[in-house]
């Protein structure tokens, strides 16, 4: 009996370059250049604070890896939790200035989406006026 191929394990690290561009406060946009070569849509986050840059590089490189090395496919829609972080996938509108750019390859964004019940998760009191 022959046992299947075994994959061969590909090193974000090296494999892709993420970037950074920033524009003014909440205007930062990280992105991965990449995941292409490998058959994947390029990942982003937009509106990041420029503090906030090499975390969100880090996210990326993780979702990166579940991508590229995990068991289970990871396709745009889908919501994922890394630790305490919740997103979704969606797919990438343009951003003004740089339409040619995404144009080139697919492109999903880390959404974060409605955290309803997220100050319950963390043992924050609910805002005013809930119980």
């Amino acid at each position: 009996m022959s046992t299947p191929p075994r994959r061969i394990r590909v090193d974000v690290m090296r494999a892709l370059r993420i970037v950074g561009v920033s524009d003014g406060p909440l205007k930062g946009w990280i992105r991965t250049e990449g995941m292409r070569a490998f058959g994947q849509a390029e990942l982003e986050i937009r509106g990041v604070p420029l503090f906030l840059h090499p975390s969100a590089a880090a996210l990326l490189c993780e979702i990166a890896d579940m991508m590229l090395n995990g068991d289970r496919p990871v396709l745009v829609g889908h919501r994922v939790q890394i630790g305490s972080v919740r997103f979704q996938l969606v797919a990438s509108e343009p951003l003004a200035g740089a339409a040619e750019f995404l144009a080139a390859a697919t492109h999903w964004r880390l959404d974060d989406g409605p955290m309803e019940g997220m100050c319950a998760t963390h043992g924050a009191p609910p805002p005013r006026g809930r119980a």
